[in-house]
């Protein structure tokens, strides 16, 4: 099956609060398009959905000077505030702990059966709220 590209969409809110959303993530081998959140160091992630078969969800990074393409950029699997990767095989929530230029999500693994469906949310924070 082809790779799907998923955009996020980045929903500024008030107080200084980013909202990027990856929604109806079921092809077996998705990937975002980079978002820009460096402005809102501190970032939470929280995946959520229905899991089949061998699907991971995880969590990218990378700090390449422009907008990297969604299967490329020098990326890699961001870790969580306890330096656990951030990738998740079921429903969960973790710190995102490096700030790096650009964020995205990799899906790998089966996606099989109605109703299947991945979303992934991450809430990012300025300290200059």
């Amino acid at each position: 099956m082809a790779n799907t590209i998923i955009s996020g969409v980045t929903i500024l809110s008030e107080h200084g609060v980013a909202i990027c959303t990856f929604s109806g993530i079921t092809a077996s081998a998705s990937f975002g398009t980079y978002q820009s959140l460096a402005q809102y160091p501190d970032k939470v992630v929280h995946v959520y959905g229905t899991f089949s078969g061998s699907t991971s969800v995880s969590i990218r990074g990378s700090n390449d000077p422009t907008q990297p393409g969604a299967t490329g950029g020098n990326s890699f699997i961001l870790i969580s505030a306890c330096g656990a990767a951030l990738t998740f095989t079921t429903q969960g929530m973790k710190q995102v702990l490096p700030n790096t230029k650009w964020l995205a999500f990799r899906q790998t693994g089966a996606m099989t059966g109605a109703g299947v469906s991945v979303h992934v949310e991450i809430v990012a924070q300025s300290p200059q709220r």
